[in-house]
C-alpha cells in the first residue's frame, strides 16, 4: 500500500492536481493504474473544516484508507526558536 499526505487549509485541499499525479507516477512506476482522488473536502468532518488538516489517503488500485488530523500550528518566537501557543520561551 502506497500513501500520500494532502493538506487541507479551512476546508479546502491544497495541490490536489499534484498529488493526483504523484499518485500516477507510484502507479507507473510500481505497474498499477493509480485510483482517483475521492472528494476529499466532503469527506472532512465538520469540526475540522476551520482548522489545518493533515489528510492521509492510503491506496493501491483503489483507495484503501482516508484519514484526517487536526495540526497544531505552532509561532516563530522572537529568538528563533518555535512557541507553543500559549507558552513562553524557556
Amino acid at each position: 500500500m502506497f500513501l500520500e499526505t494532502i493538506c487541507i487549509k479551512n476546508g479546502v485541499a491544497v495541490s490536489l492536481e499534484d498529488h493526483a499525479e504523484r499518485m500516477r507516477q507510484t502507479a507507473d512506476r510500481f505497474g498499477f493504474t493509480a485510483p482517483g482522488l475521492p472528494c476529499i473536502e466532503s469527506l472532512l468532518p465538520g469540526s475540522l473544516r476551520d482548522k489545518k488538516v493533515k489528510c492521509s489517503i492510503g491506496y493501491r488500485e483503489t483507495i484503501r484508507t482516508v484519514g484526517f488530523v487536526a495540526v497544531q500550528v505552532f509561532r516563530q518566537g522572537a529568538a528563533g526558536g518555535a512557541e507553543q501557543p500559549g507558552r513562553k520561551g524557556r
